[in-house]
């Protein structure tokens, strides 16, 4: 299981960046109070506080993605803090689906050079429409002091889970910067073009390979 975890960690890491989001960025003030539906699972946005300097919901973007068969979305945004600052918002949402069995976060909160501020992002997920019902896990990353910049969970089939997140910067002497969020869920959908694309470039790899090995053996 811990293996699994890992390995989700990475391929988020390393694939974000590359996976074709079904459509353009909205911002978070468009997504409050409604239901999108992407890659098997809907998601449901309900608030999202800002304290500090905090981004507001019209200054966050929001870009659905997949990762293999992992759905979710990336938050983009200056969720940062100058030194001496503070920065904090709270997002609360849903995301109902078949059966979901997992979670993954990734971040890029960094504490500029000899600074000793602090940017983290840490989550409570729940199973259920009440961000107060059955905990199912929590998640956290963060650069100062040294932690993980992935994390992920997994927990018996969910139909309806709730997930209040935490960004927090604290600029300290230097300042902090944190402009990348991203989330990504199991999902039974139908797997989206990107990632069907990355799924027939292995297999034409792989059988490649096959071919090979066979050519190698009867020499």
């Amino acid at each position: 299981m811990k293996k699994r975890s890992l390995f989700l960690a990475a391929a988020a890491t390393i694939l974000l960046g590359v996976s074709a989001p079904k459509a353009e960025a909205a911002t978070l003030a468009s997504l409050l109070g409604t239901e999108v539906d992407y890659g098997g699972l809907s998601f449901h946005f309900t608030s999202w506080v800002p304290t500090g300097t905090a981004p507001s919901a019209a200054d966050v973007s929001v870009t659905f993605i997949t990762v293999g068969s992992e759905v979710g979305f990336t938050l983009n945004s200056s969720f940062g803090a100058v030194a001496g600052g503070f920065s904090d918002g709270d997002l609360i949402y849903g995301v109902d689906g078949a059966a979901i069995t997992d979670a993954v976060l990734v971040g890029n909160p960094t504490v500029n050079a000899g600074g000793n501020g602090q940017a983290s992002v840490s989550e409570t997920i729940t199973s259920g429409h009440d961000i107060l019902g059955p905990l199912l896990a929590n998640l956290g990353i963060q650069q100062n002091p040294p932690g993980p910049l992935s994390a992920s969970a997994t927990f018996a089939p969910q139909t309806f889970i709730t997930i209040d997140k935490d960004i927090e910067a604290i600029g300290g002497s230097t300042g902090v910067s944190l402009s990348s969020v991203s989330q990504l869920f199991s999902s039974n959908g139908v797997p989206e073009p990107g990632s069907l694309a990355l799924l027939g470039i292995g297999m034409t790899g792989f059988l490649a390979f096959r071919r090979f090995f066979k050519k190698t053996s009867v020499a």
